[in-house]
């Protein structure tokens, strides 16, 4: 055979191998894509994704075999002009090489073959028992979530585990091949990253289902243990906290997952520090708020625990949100205060600043010093506590009546009887008008005609009266008449008053205007007699010697 022919048929036989070794990749990496489309696992999205990653490794596969074909032409068409057998230079260079390399070769693909035959089954069992873990916790009711969470953390654990088992088959397939050292390291690097990411996203994502599980026990606890003196009773009081602890949880792991893999990078471990130091301040927030939530409950139970009496519980309830806000600024101050420490911080600086900016805030603030004065005295000088009814006058009128609801240091709030809610400022309260002290009286008043048989009505209002206060227990004396208002040649005006407990006089009023009606009726002197509708503001009444002392106008002021 000519020489001609011989290197011509050697060039034909590379270039052929060539293109059967890039047409196996490319085969194979069609395959794969195909299988990956058939899983309903991944979502359009990613199958998309996937096709646009097959188009352009397949694209890679052609610049590739045409840039190798173009050297294998140019080396030996080089070897032609040096006027060298290609045949005998090619074959020269395959015996140079050692048979015990060609031997390890057919190994590692040997290998290699059987492992990614047994990761494929792996992986296919892994996901398929995955699926039914998902159902089997849903149906069994063990975890306490919804089906979407359950279903979130089965995939989520799915797709970590399968992905880093990808990487796995990989890194185990190149060790086959006597790679340098170097290349192993990494990859087992980034092998070690992804799962540590991937975990910590798991947990991360599913802190929500795994937070709602342990709430599900200790509220079960905490039902059956209500009626016992254990800790476990209070665990209603904290349920609100769930939400915030999901968060908490939330960026601990977060945080967490960043330390663990800085921990793996040694160019990247200066950043531990930093990662410790938000972890213990997440820490903090989360202890303080617990804190805070346990100060509120210990000040509400020590403060309202034992009063049998109304007025001395609602007196007590007064101060429940004084000694809360208290104890709250004061764990703020102190969680503030570790927090800068925990930064390397000096809070000392920043203290006296914060002091400094503070003081003149408040010396210009001149209506919050007069709101936090007026509360004080509100509070220690017993003007009026939650539950009272009062009438409050900021010099030109009346503010707002009605029911206080809540009283601190710079407000009050007083639930009027048609809803509306009034907040007015301590310091602009003028005038106190306490209709819950010790006692009210239920005024009506009742026009009659000026010929009408006084005698009568007394005597039919004396019996209203004495029925009220029988059949009412917020009546503490029978309906006293006062006598006449006032002479007019046309009609009569008749005041009566009822004694009653602290802040039941309208409730009182409206009964007994009703039942007035109703005597007058069944007396046939209806056409005589009309019950004056008076609006709830009370008139000042005659009492007698005994009564003097305490008229309706000054229920609510300071006594001396």
């Amino acid at each position: 055979m000519s020489p001609l022919i011989s290197n011509g048929l050697m060039i034909l036989s590379e270039i052929a191998i060539l293109v059967t070794l890039f047409y196996l990749l490319d085969l194979t990496n069609k395959s794969v894509v195909k299988q990956l489309l058939k899983s309903q696992y991944f979502s359009q999205k990613q199958k998309d994704n996937f096709i646009e990653i097959r188009q352009n490794l397949s694209r890679l596969f052609l610049f590739a075999g045409v840039l190798l074909i173009i050297l294998v032409l140019a080396v030996n068409a080089w070897l032609i002009y040096q006027q060298k057998d290609l045949t005998k230079t090619t074959f020269n260079i395959i015996s140079s090489v050692p048979r015990s390399f060609w031997l390890n070769l057919g190994l590692a693909l040997l290998k290699t073959l059987g492992v990614i035959f047994l990761g494929y089954f792996t992986l296919k069992w892994l996901h398929k028992y995955l699926q039914k873990a998902s159902d089997y916790v849903k149906n069994k009711k063990i975890i306490a979530a919804n089906d979407e969470q359950i279903d979130e953390f089965f995939q989520v654990l799915d797709r970590s585990l399968i992905n880093g088992l990808r990487l796995g088959i990989v890194a185990l397939c190149l060790s086959f091949f006597n790679l340098p050292e170097t290349i192993y390291e990494s990859l087992w690097l980034v092998i070690k990253l992804y799962l540590i990411i991937s975990i910590g996203l798991v947990i991360a994502k599913t802190s929500a289902a795994i937070v709602n599980t342990i709430d599900s026990s200790g509220y079960k606890l905490a039902t059956e243990a209500k009626n016992a003196k254990t800790v476990l009773r209070f665990y209603h009081n904290f349920r609100s906290l769930i939400p915030f602890a999901q968060t908490c949880l939330k960026y601990a792991i977060y945080i967490g997952t960043a330390i663990l893999a800085f921990q793996q990078v040694e160019w990247l471990n200066f950043l531990i520090d930093y990662g410790q130091t938000a972890l213990r301040i997440v820490s903090i927030v989360f202890v303080t708020k617990i804190a805070v939530k346990v100060a509120d409950l210990f000040i509400e139970y020590i403060l309202l625990q034992g009063d049998d009496n109304e007025e001395k519980y609602r007196r007590s309830l007064t101060f429940v949100p004084l000694g809360q806000n208290f104890c709250n600024y004061f764990i703020y101050f102190w969680s503030g205060f570790i927090i800068l420490r925990t930064i390397d911080l000096d809070p000392t600086p920043v203290l006296a600043g914060a002091g400094i900016v503070g003081l003149a805030v408040g010396l210009g603030a001149q209506n919050v010093i007069d709101d936090v004065v007026n509360g004080i005295s509100i509070l220690f000088q017993n003007y009026y506590i939650i539950g009272d009814y009062i009438q409050t006058d900021d010099g030109e009128g009346v503010v707002a009546e009605g029911i206080v609801e809540a009283i601190d240091l710079r407000t009050t709030r007083i639930r009027a009887l048609t809803g509306q809610v009034y907040i007015l400022r301590n310091g602009s309260i003028n005038k106190i008008v306490n209709y819950s002290k010790d006692y009210v009286y239920a005024v009506v008043e009742v026009s009659v005609d000026a010929d009408a048989n006084l005698d009568r009505i007394y005597a039919i209002l004396s019996e209203v009266g004495k029925k009220i206060k029988q059949q009412n227990s917020n009546v503490l004396n029978a309906t006293r008449i006062d006598g006449l208002e006032n002479l007019d040649s046309e009609e009569l005006l008749i005041s009566t008053s009822t004694k009653v407990k602290p802040g039941k006089h309208i409730a009182v009023q409206r009964q007994l205007r009703k039942m007035i009606r109703e005597a007058l009726n069944q007396a046939d002197l209806s056409s005589e007699t009309e019950v004056k509708e008076s609006d709830i503001s009370l008139p000042e009444v005659k009492t007698d010697k005994e009564e003097k002392s305490q008229s309706p106008f000054s229920l609510g002021k300071k006594r001396d």
